[in-house]
């Protein structure tokens, strides 16, 4: 087994509190106060500076001391649907007609666990790493104000991630065309110069 995945085996009771926790307390577009204060607490435990970005957004900037340079960015959404949970799982929603039914729990959980093990690692590269928390996607209002805030500019890759239930775990999917909702679309050309 390598290194990296026996070290992220050992944060895996990190990962199940964090997401749990999340879980238990979502919060709709741009309400997500509570959501923003819990990952600066989270970012500071692992000593990476960070910023909000409007009211809720959190941008996280880990330098590594080692030898390299460039720039990457891992974003995650972090707000949930005015939808009523059902299910009685021990982390149900705790906040009456709010859940996390799309997942972001998910991903907010997961990209806080990749700064932890990124922090842990700093000495290894050169360059950084930014992380993005972005509130309001649902509403497709959360990621211009990090656009704003030049949080993807000099950036050489751009990485985010949905989960997808129906895939075995350890699998990653990829399709050609349109696979998630989006709020608009978008087509990438090359241009002569």
């Amino acid at each position: 087994m390598s290194d990296l995945k026996k070290e992220l085996e050992e944060e895996q009771e990190y990962l199940v509190a964090t997401r749990r926790e999340f879980h238990r307390h979502p919060e709709v577009s741009l309400q997500e106060f509570r959501t923003a204060k819990r990952m600066e607490e989270e970012l500071a435990r692992f000593g990476i500076p960070h910023t909000r970005v409007g009211e809720t957004g959190v941008l996280g900037i880990l330098r590594g001391t080692g030898t390299g340079e460039g720039v990457v960015v891992l974003r995650a959404d972090i707000d949930a649907l005015p939808i009523q949970e059902t299910s009685g799982a021990e982390y149900c929603s705790q906040t009456p007609g709010v859940m996390h039914a799309c997942g972001h729990d998910v991903h907010t959980a997961c990209l806080l666990g990749a700064a932890k093990i990124l922090s842990k690692h700093r000495a290894e590269f050169g360059g950084e790493v930014r992380f993005i928390f972005q509130p309001a996607e649902e509403i497709g209002q959360g990621a211009k104000p990090f656009v704003e805030a030049g949080a993807l500019e000099g950036a050489d890759r751009v990485f985010g991630i949905h989960t997808a239930p129906d895939l075995r775990i350890g699998t990653v999917g990829l399709k050609p065309g349109l696979n998630n909702a989006a709020v608009d679309h978008f087509t990438i050309s090359q241009c002569p110069l």
